[in-house]
């Protein structure tokens, strides 16, 4: 993926703890070289917004690549000061590609789970008839497979599941498992895993039963 280039500002080695004082007032972008890959933070004065890291055949997003570079003892940084346009254009692409980082209500960033591992979402997705698979978080993709528009999806997503919490609620059959909308023209299914949500969306003919089942085997995992 490309991002904006940006203005280099200085390169720096260590740790990100260590690096996390000098940027807090930073708008821009740090290039990572680590001990085993490569990536990207994204920075809105201090908040890390998203986050990408490839190592070898495996590329972490989101709050999995965040989380990795938290651990690093090691790495080299490059940083890069946006303006204004510059971050806009990278939080678009960053939430096109589900690179965005999730954050909990004290405003820490959500721990991955396994169970919403890019391999889980490719499971479903390879299921008949489904077209693409997104975990989200506060209306915004957090990881995300196959060709839709991730950031109209998770923000639909969002108030649909809202709406059906609280229906659920009012009619005491609460807690809520799935969600599914059906018109002629595809399917819409949306499952809560914890604190993160994944939606699926699907042609017309796409068989539930067998998308259920893997939602299900899925959302087992964190019992």
């Amino acid at each position: 993926m490309i991002l904006p280039e940006g203005t280099v500002i200085g390169k720096f080695s260590g740790s990100l703890s260590e690096i996390g004082p000098f940027i807090s007032p930073l708008i821009g972008v740090l290039h990572i070289m680590g001990i085993s890959g490569e990536g990207f933070l994204l920075i809105d004065q201090g908040k890390f917004i998203a986050s990408y890291y490839k190592q070898k055949d495996t590329d972490l997003k989101g709050n999995a690549a965040y989380t990795h570079l938290v651990s690093e003892s090691a790495v080299e940084f490059e940083v890069r000061k946006y303006n204004e346009q510059d971050f806009a254009d990278a939080r678009k692409t960053c939430s096109a590609e589900g690179l965005l980082i999730a954050y909990n209500d004290r405003g820490e960033p959500l721990k991955p789970r396994k169970t919403l591992g890019t391999w889980n979402l490719e499971t479903i997705q390879k299921q008949p008839g489904v077209l693409a698979v997104a975990a989200f978080h506060d209306g915004f993709a957090v990881q995300s497979t196959g060709n839709a528009d991730f950031d109209q999806v998770a923000a639909v997503a969002e108030d649909l599941l809202r709406a059906g919490k609280k229906i659920a609620t009012d009619l005491t059959i609460e807690p809520l498992d799935q969600m599914i909308l059906e018109t002629p023209h595809g399917k819409f299914i949306i499952a809560p895993f914890g604190d993160i949500n994944i939606c699926i969306f699907t042609e017309a003919d796409a068989n539930l039963g067998l998308i259920r089942i893997a939602i299900r085997n899925i959302q087992s995992e964190i019992d």
